[in-house]
């Protein structure tokens, strides 16, 4: 779950809380189509902006369950 929500931190932050709104209220998710519809990128960009911006913190080297948990967002967001 921190993973997730550090993600949807990352889209809201940079790309403000109306447009994640938005986002999550869609009807239909395409996963090809819906972060480029709403965001202008793919969700394989936009989780390698998170992955960059998350690398500069102070938070820590990932543990195994959270770099296995971050691949499994990778492939939902990806394929």
């Amino acid at each position: 779950y921190i993973l997730a929500a550090s993600f949807v931190n990352y889209l809201i932050d940079n790309y403000k809380l109306n447009k994640f709104l938005e986002f999550f209220a869609q009807n239909e998710f395409n996963e090809s189509d819906s972060f480029v519809h709403f965001y202008g990128k793919a969700g394989e960009q936009l989780i390698n902006e998170w992955k960059i911006k998350i690398s500069k913190t102070n938070y820590g080297e990932l543990s195994d369950y959270e770099k296995e948990y971050l691949s499994k967002i990778e492939q939902l967001l990806v394929h």
